[in-house]
């Protein structure tokens, strides 16, 4: 059998929903791996009305790095389709862990996709173990959206500081004025990946600086036992640029204790 007999095999027991009368995921799969791009494209809108019984077979494939990036770039499209945790786990995974752009790209395209139906998915994700909380809160943070803010909330206290640092992050991103209170307290976070991360954010709500007096928050970070610390926030206060943000970087710039490495990025200010 060719290609294009195996194509029209395959479309006809689609549209014939003869799923359990014939192997079609066999077929679909035989034409992902053998087929030309435009064969490839059409089973790849059908493939999905099979359901969910194809996921595992689909990642076994996209999971295989020594597999063409293209059959693979199908095959997450495919898998994008699907709101699931099978799904979106594997997903904020290889978000994690692939070099090639292009995989990257359309697996971040079906998280954000999935949307607020993947938030309640990865909400249960963040009840369980600090493994699966971990993966839990790299997804929200690709999704973006504002339905991932309350989730978020719920681990920015968490004992991991990389889930506070990437919980941060991304609540950072949302302009709500109530979360300019738990940026500032992340300000006093033990661990600097965690205070890095509230200071940036910070940084950019410059049209909130007055209302939140975030200077005078900020100022003491300036004198942080870490010298990153200490430069992130000359860059926060360098695009709050009020007089008083100004003032404060001045001082740090004549003082004699201030590291050489610092000044120069003040200079730079």
């Amino acid at each position: 059998m060719d290609n294009e007999q195996a194509l029209q095999q395959f479309k006809t027991a689609i549209y014939q929903n003869n799923y359990d009368d014939f192997d079609v995921i066999e077929l679909g799969l035989f034409l992902l791996e053998s087929g030309d791009f435009q064969q490839r494209w059409d089973v790849a809108k059908l493939f999905p009305q099979v359901g969910e019984k194809i996921i595992e077979p689909l990642l076994i494939i996209l999971e295989n790095e020594n597999i063409e990036t293209e059959y693979r770039w199908f095959v997450a499209r495919i898998l994008s389709e699907f709101n699931d945790l099978k799904v979106i786990i594997p997903f904020t995974k290889l978000l994690q862990t692939t070099e090639e752009e292009e995989i990257l790209n359309v697996v971040a395209e079906g998280l954000t996709k999935m949307g607020n139906s993947a938030v309640k998915s990865l909400e249960i994700l963040l009840q369980r173990d600090e493994y699966s909380r971990l993966l839990a809160v790299k997804a929200l943070a690709q999704i973006r959206h504002s339905d991932t803010i309350k989730p978020l909330l719920t681990v920015v206290d968490d004992y991991n500081p990389e889930i506070r640092a990437i919980a941060l992050e991304c609540l950072g991103s949302f302009h709500h004025k109530p979360l300019i209170f738990i940026l500032i307290n992340a300000l006093s976070d033990p661990v600097y990946s965690v205070r890095k991360e509230a200071i940036i954010a910070l940084g950019m709500q410059s049209k909130l600086a007055t209302e939140f007096n975030l200077v005078t928050h900020l100022k003491p970070l300036l004198y942080d036992i870490n010298l990153e610390i200490c430069q992130q926030t000359a860059l926060a206060l360098g695009r709050i640029k009020t007089d008083e943000a100004i003032e404060e970087l001045s001082i740090v710039l004549q003082k004699k204790t201030t590291p050489i490495k610092l000044k120069k990025k003040l200079l730079k200010l």
